[in-house]
């Protein structure tokens, strides 16, 4: 769960986050500190945090804005949820599903703290999904019917997570991006479905 453009800051930012999952699988999430990961990256502490907020942070790159830039087209209306979550995952598929993903999981499960980063990104990527299903002509007025609907949308993602999680655990490549545009597709019919049952 990392989408890492091309300024200069954002390479910045992807050297950091590369040079230390790199450390992170080598000696582990506790025993990286990081002093190492500013050495490994050749940048000093205090760039690190000018572009993280945290070590946790670090762990899922440009996640965080990336679902700041999504939240935006929603909430400005250029694009209705279901089309703007399409476009940002295939767009992105390379940077949503990048190699990391498997390592990213397992630091999610075994450390406290980055796993209370991913469900922190996942619920705001929700709230933001579900603001906008809110503002959609015909939504319900109540708030529940959008907060499912954005729920089953977070849903969809994570199981192209797991789909890319377990190829990789099994020895077997990453999925090519028709196979994975296929699940995608799939989830966005079947969301595309429920959003209209809500109007």
């Amino acid at each position: 769960m990392a989408r890492l453009t091309g300024s200069k800051a954002s390479a910045t930012r992807a050297r950091i986050h590369e040079s230390a999952m790199r450390l992170f699988a080598d000696r582990g999430y506790r025993a990286t500190h990081v002093t190492d990961i500013a050495a490994a990256a050749g940048v000093s502490v205090r760039t690190i945090h000018v572009h993280y907020r945290s070590k946790e942070a670090i762990v899922f790159g440009d996640a965080e804005t990336s679902i700041a830039e999504l939240a935006t087209q929603i909430a400005t209306g250029k694009a209705a949820p279901l089309d703007a979550v399409h476009a940002w995952v295939t767009q992105g598929t390379s940077g949503w599903l990048e190699p990391d993903v498997q390592l990213q999981h397992e630091l999610a499960e075994q450390v406290p703290d980055v796993g209370h980063e991913r469900t922190r990104l996942l619920t705001q990527l929700r709230d933001a999904l579900a603001a906008g299903f809110a503002q959609e002509p015909g939504a319900p007025a109540d708030q529940l019917a959008p907060r499912m609907a954005a729920a089953a949308m977070v849903a969809a993602l994570e199981h192209l997570e797991r789909v890319v999680i377990t190829r990789v655990r099994d020895g077997r490549d990453v999925p090519p991006p028709d196979e994975l545009d296929a699940i995608i597709q799939s989830a966005y019919q079947f969301l595309t479905a429920g959003a209209d049952a809500l109007r």
